[in-house]
């Protein structure tokens, strides 16, 4: 249905859901979504005030009902009213504001990574206050310490159910408006639905591509609203103030004109540029205004000592603990495929590991000893399946080498507990690009060179993304993205994912 202007002169623009006529574009965007703005914070600091003074009650439930009774040396804990009811919830609060916590929504693990890193600055910072003000004997900080763990647990938890009920109630996400060509904004589209914490509620598309409407056409049940003479037209009818540019390589050139044209009518201006490729994770940027230019900075996260040495620490840590955690386990494992097929337990296949050398990658044995000439002869006959190994470097269905503890073991990646080991060694990390075989190494091409940068994990990026649904070429492109963006905080999100899958079997 295309725009048109009848005898009153009044405009309109097509609507999707109507289909049979168009509908005015004034008035289509409800208030509530403006209410949003100022009220959804108000209620976010209200829900933390209660956040805080709950983590504070379990940690004293934590230690009175627990661990007095397991150490009775433990003495009673005991805080001060105003410290209880104001000076913790206060700190925390206006930290969180502080970062932006409150006013700019992000995506759910940038959240988290916020409030994780608040709990921790307001920990040392109350340490301090009760210091200075001499309350240091009173309050005990390793129930200051313990408090905050729980405090950050419990902001969380107030996280997704606050987001949850602002959501239901329409005052969490922001109307907006998407102006760019159909590629660029269904990439944008796509990018924003696996994100629901983003705040942003798309009402309608602005397509750059025509000048004027063309016959109703919708995006992802966005509906198209015009094209790029209307623009103003358009903001001006919906009294939507976001806007969220979306442009292609190909269009940088309109990207000018179009922020000149709407930037004066609108109170936020969005711009998603294509940059997939680019390291973001600590993407720095600078101005120059005489020139009125801007210069993107961009590192490799893993190219760094520092970095590095973080992550082989984290590494030995985390993999010491689970190390003594599934021993037992592992000795159960050790039996079960000893008594299920003949051959050695373990196998070691060699990897490509850092700066392109290789080592032993250790896993169960799941597989019959004769496995290569087994794989052979079924791809001759099988053309799907050789279909399937040419594109995925795996059979993901039936494989007639996996032994039948091998499935198991396989389903629930319990064939890949050895590999610890070499964590412990230093070949691997917890988490990090997968581990090539010699053999892929000329289909890696240019990204070879990145990922023998650093060393392969047992799970990653790809682990999380779909594992044998992602193709060779995906799954590359996944590892030099994590490669470029690490941070000791992604390791923790992947770790944590990789869980909630195995738990899930997505992709087993």
């Amino acid at each position: 249905m295309k725009a048109r202007r009848d005898d009153s002169s009044e405009e309109y623009v097509s609507d999707a859901k109507t289909g049979s006529q168009a509908v005015p574009a004034k008035g289509r965007v409800a208030p509530v979504g403006r209410s949003g703005r100022w009220l959804a914070p108000y209620l976010q600091m209200a829900f933390d005030y209660c956040a805080v003074l709950a983590g504070i009650k379990i940690t004293y439930l934590v230690h009175n009902l627990l661990l007095r009774r397991i150490f009775p040396s433990f003495g009673a804990f005991s805080i001060p009213a105003d410290y209880l009811y104001l000076i913790f919830p206060f700190v925390y609060v206006i930290l969180l504001h502080i970062n932006k916590y409150y006013t700019k929504k992000l995506p759910l693990w940038d959240s988290m990574e916020t409030l994780l890193k608040t709990s921790a600055y307001a920990t040392l910072f109350l340490i301090g206050i009760m210091y200075f003000a001499k309350n240091a004997q009173d309050i005990s900080r390793v129930f200051v310490v313990v408090s905050g763990g729980m405090i950050f647990l419990s902001l969380f938890g107030s996280y997704l159910v606050t987001s949850r009920i602002l959501r239901f109630l329409g005052i969490w996400n922001v109307p907006a408006i998407a102006i760019g060509s159909g590629s660029a904004v269904n990439r944008m589209l796509a990018a924003m639905e696996g994100e629901p914490y983003l705040g942003y509620r798309v009402v309608g598309w602005v397509d750059i591509g025509r000048k004027k409407v063309q016959p109703n056409k919708p995006l992802n049940q966005i509906p198209l609203l015009g094209g790029i003479d209307e623009m103003e037209k358009i903001i001006r009818l919906t009294r939507i103030q976001d806007v969220i540019i979306a442009v292609s390589v190909k269009e940088l050139v309109l990207r000018q004109e179009i922020i000149e044209r709407v930037h004066p009518l609108v109170k936020k201006l969005s711009i998603m540029p294509n940059l997939s490729g680019l390291p973001l994770s600590n993407l720095e940027i600078q101005t120059f205004l005489n020139q009125k230019v801007v210069l993107l900075t961009v590192r490799n996260n893993l190219l760094s000592s520092r970095n590095r040495y973080i992550k082989r620490f984290f590494d030995l840590f985390i993999s010491m603990v689970l190390f003594v955690l599934v021993l037992p386990l592992m000795a159960v494992l050790w039996i079960l495929v000893k008594l299920d097929s003949r051959g050695p337990v373990f196998y070691a296949g060699k990897r490509i590991g850092y700066h392109g050398k290789e080592f032993n990658c250790y896993k169960f044995r799941s597989m019959y000893q004769n496995a290569d000439a087994m794989l052979d002869g079924y791809l001759t006959e099988h053309a799907a399946a050789k279909e399937e190994w040419d594109k995925y470097a795996k059979l993901r269905g039936y494989d007639p080498r996996v032994t039948r503890m091998g499935s198991f073991l396989r389903r629930f990646s319990l064939d890949e507990l050895p590999q610890i080991i070499n964590v412990l060694k230093g070949e691997m990390s917890l988490v990090g690009p997968r581990p090539y075989l010699p053999r892929e190494q000329h289909a890696m091409g240019c990204q070879y060179n990145d990922i023998i940068k650093t060393v392969p994990g047992i799970t990653g990026l790809w682990q999380v993304s779909g594992r044998n649904e992602v193709n060779f070429s995906e799954r590359l492109l996944m590892d030099v993205y994590y490669i470029r963006n690490w941070s000791i905080w992604l390791d923790i999100s992947l770790l944590i994912k990789t869980i909630k899958v195995l738990l899930m079997r997505n992709g087993a």
